[in-house]
């Protein structure tokens, strides 16, 4: 999945905006132990990385509510969830 995008003209309400800033303080703590994340980063640059963290959004929020649903959820969803739907991303 690494390199989607999200379509041009996109909506986002409030939940999936809070999930893009979680996403990207995950990825800024992350970078340094994450070597598939560091090295799309310097290839892509950091306003690029940050289009295709918005494209993460609805993959991660799909990933929560399975998770919730299954009771195997990692609590919270910014400080676990995140930082745990990054490292699968980017492995």
């Amino acid at each position: 999945m690494i390199g989607s995008a999200i379509a041009r003209g996109a909506n986002f309400i409030e939940a999936n905006v809070e999930t893009a800033m979680c996403l990207w303080e995950a990825a800024l703590e992350l970078r340094d132990d994450l070597p598939n994340l560091d090295a799309r980063w310097e290839e892509i640059g950091t306003v690029a990385l940050r289009h295709e963290i918005m494209a993460l959004i609805e993959p991660c929020e799909v990933a929560w509510n399975a998770a919730r649903a299954a009771g195997t959820e990692q609590i919270p969803f910014d400080w676990e969830h995140c930082p745990a739907f990054l490292r699968e991303h980017f492995a």
